[in-house]
């Protein structure tokens, strides 16, 4: 783990009455999503990277140091160096794009997870596909999580999709070192749902950069928020155009962009009041939300947000309108 860019660690806030208050306020709103579930809490810490300048490395130095590591993957290049996924790691692969590579993997819906089990306490999630354009040339976010109960959480879910049968998520909301994680696996967990509630919290803007966006009911609540005073504003994948909701979202009179990267900018990403972010592989699209098995996860830390931002921000600097 020493070898890994440090960057982008993320660190707890230092002043504690600030963090005891905004700790209060987000366990009220989730343990209103899980009412009868009990908040662990855990020593961890997480890290976010970004791709195409974080992922090489990254994962370079996690196969090093995790060779046994455990992967479900919507897609994976069979041509990538055993440097970054080895010979010894056990993966995952969805039927449909499976190359010889790692195991197939059959599942009723379209199984989208990008995510690797380090160990019992170390996973990783996120919006990265493991392809030379995954990791190269697209825009994607990688999200490590060092948590006994989130790795539990992602333990199941493979255990799932290789049963075929689905059970409560051990531990859906985790407080990690003062920062509040929710865990949730789509559709059985209700991500829409999810999605939906923690955009209604917000209360002074909205970031988001998303590759398919096209649940009209978030794009509904985003105009909603847009007329109540809200800063809304987001970046889309250019190569989307015809099925977003950017021209429904700009008619409101919201601010968006086109993505300029010549690849594709593949964020999944909503950034709520600059202290929470919501991330994993799901879009917020129909097939997001209803017909694939998806991975969300919904960080409630200013520092992981304050990431997030700088990279949308980077983004928006180039970005057309």
């Amino acid at each position: 783990m020493s070898n890994l860019p440090q960057h982008h660690t993320q660190r707890r806030p230092t002043n504690f009455f600030a963090t005891l208050l905004v700790t209060a306020l987000v366990l009220l709103s989730c343990t209103s999503q899980h009412p009868n579930q009990p908040l662990p809490f855990e020593n961890g810490t997480i890290t976010a990277f970004f791709c195409p300048h974080d992922c090489n490395n990254t994962l370079t130095n996690l196969a090093a140091a995790y060779p046994s590591m455990t992967c479900a993957f919507y897609d994976l290049d069979s041509t990538l160096p055993p440097t970054l996924f080895p010979n010894t790691a056990h993966i995952f692969v969805y039927t449909k794009n499976f190359e010889g590579r790692g195991t197939p993997l059959t599942t009723p819906r379209t199984m989208h997870n990008k995510f690797c089990i380090l160990n019992d306490h170390l996973v990783w999630t996120g919006s990265m596909n493991p392809t030379s354009r995954g990791i190269y040339q697209n825009n994607n976010n990688l999200v490590l999580i060092n948590s006994t109960c989130i790795t539990q959480n992602y333990q199941q879910e493979l255990d799932e999709l290789l049963s075929g049968n689905d059970r409560q998520t051990p531990c859906p909301v985790v407080n990690l070192s003062g920062a509040i994680i929710e865990t949730a696996f789509c559709p059985e967990d209700r991500c829409k749902e999810a999605l939906l509630h923690h955009l209604s919290l917000a209360r002074q803007s909205i970031h988001f950069m998303t590759f398919s966006f096209t649940l009209e009911e978030a794009a509904n609540l985003l105009i909603n928020k847009h007329h109540a005073g809200v800063n809304v504003t987001g970046i889309f994948e250019k190569r989307q155009q015809h099925y977003s909701v950017k021209n429904t979202l700009e008619n409101a009179g919201i601010t968006t962009y086109w993505d300029a990267n010549p690849a594709s900018m593949h964020h999944k990403v909503f950034i709520i009041d600059e202290k929470t972010v919501i991330t994993g592989s799901m879009n917020p699209s129909k097939n997001g939300v209803q017909r694939n098995d998806e991975n969300l996860v919904i960080i409630h830390d200013k520092a992981t947000a304050a990431a997030f931002l700088k990279e949308y921000f980077r983004l928006q600097t180039r970005a057309e309108k």
